[in-house]
């Protein structure tokens, strides 16, 4: 059975993207079931999860892990605190994929071996830059942000960026990086986390 993960950020005790957490959740019903089942009520679950912990979660950032199939089959509410992530290796992997949000993150948990005294690794595809491990990545030039048109997962906080105009699409090579002024992890509960350095 292949199980899917979606992390959700609890702030407050609001779940502020879960619309764009649903919408990932559908696709990948969609894809791997043909469509999603009726009786698989996503934010009626995590509703339910969350009123459990009602008073604990008013004040404060949480983490909602939801693992599922075609059905629910866990979820796992905890404190959330940053991964300290300063400096990036890049690694490449031209057979890297990761399309769906898959609880098995095999593929990419066996390039960590090559981050070296880096906290994290940048992954470089077919000679584009795409994600991190566990992030996609955002780069600043004179103002503006960018994030690689050549993402490995459609993050939902890199959905919401686009969506909204704060961000922009563009094709990014290692070569390029120079060209930016800054560097940002961003996902589900990062919002333009700083990078000090990225090693080549």
């Amino acid at each position: 059975m292949i199980k899917f993960i979606e992390s959700i950020k609890v702030l407050n005790g609001d779940t502020p993207d879960i619309n764009d957490h649903l919408l990932r959740v559908r696709r990948t019903l969609e894809y791997f079931y043909s469509k999603p089942k009726e009786e698989f009520d996503f934010i009626s679950f995590v509703n339910d999860f969350l009123q459990r912990d009602r008073d604990e979660i008013l004040k404060g950032l949480f983490k909602l892990r939801v693992v599922y199939s075609d059905r629910f089959i866990s979820g796992k509410l905890i404190p959330y605190i940053p991964k300290r992530i300063k400096r990036l290796k890049l690694v490449e992997s031209d057979d890297i994929e990761y399309p769906f949000k898959y609880e098995n993150r095999t593929a990419i948990d066996s390039l960590l071996s090559y981050k070296d005294k880096c906290d994290d690794i940048l992954i470089v595809k077919n000679g584009v830059i795409t994600d991190t491990s566990y992030s996609n990545i955002v780069f600043e030039r004179m103002g503006n942000l960018y994030t690689p048109e050549s993402y490995l997962l459609a993050g939902t906080k890199r959905a919401t960026l686009i969506r909204e105009g704060l961000i922009r699409e563009e094709k990014i090579r290692p070569c390029d990086i120079d060209k930016y002024d800054k560097a940002y992890l961003i996902n589900s509960m990062l919002d333009l986390y700083p990078v000090e350095e990225i090693e080549f």
